[in-house]
């Protein structure tokens, strides 16, 4: 009888230690889990912006990227996933609904940011490409930024710029004072 109320003892002591561990266990679990988790997540805000210009025969389109860090932890970029694509949508090619249809096999692709490997927490970077398109019977450009992490998340960001023709951008930039309406400006009360 006494070797029964031991072993209770014992079991009761097992039990208390193991209920112990697994409190302690399942709270580690938790935050590491839940609060440190989110808190170190991969947090990134990606935006591209475009301008069409054409000049000596040539269209081209100027994109600005950039890419803000709102985590708390530093951000590794995938080297082979920091691209900017371009898909044209001819004049034509609408569904019926009257929306575009882009041209996902004839696209431009270039590398952007390539001097840039990891992006500090709450840091932005930028870039600027220059990529020249063939705009012949083009309503408008698709440009979309492309960014991945080494932890394959991935970002993008999309806009849509029109394509230029020579005759819209022949009088750019001639306006002079005595045409500011004519141009579509109006005349600071200074001047």
């Amino acid at each position: 009888m006494v070797a029964a109320l031991q072993w209770a003892e014992v079991a009761k002591g097992v039990l208390a230690i193991a209920q112990v561990v697994a409190i302690v266990g399942g709270t580690l679990w938790a935050y590491f889990k839940f609060v440190r988790g989110r808190t170190f997540a991969e947090r990134i805000e990606a935006s591209v912006d475009a301008n069409a210009f054409h000049r000596d025969g040539i269209s081209s389109l100027r994109i600005r990227v950039s890419l803000t860090n709102t985590g708390a932890s530093a951000v590794q970029l995938k080297p082979d996933v920091k691209k900017v694509r371009v898909c044209p949508a001819a004049i034509g090619d609408t569904i019926p609904s009257g929306l575009p249809l882009w041209d996902r096999e004839h696209f431009v692709l270039s590398p952007v940011l390539e001097h840039h490997a990891w992006i500090e927490a709450q840091e932005t970077i930028r870039d600027e490409v220059l990529v020249t398109v063939d705009d012949r019977d083009v309503l408008a450009f698709e440009v979309e930024l492309l960014v991945g992490s080494e932890k394959r998340k991935r970002w993008s960001a999309k806009t849509i710029v029109p394509a230029v023709d020579l005759e819209e951008t022949k009088g750019a930039g001639r306006c002079d004072a005595r045409r500011w309406k004519s141009c579509g400006l109006r005349r600071s009360r200074r001047s």
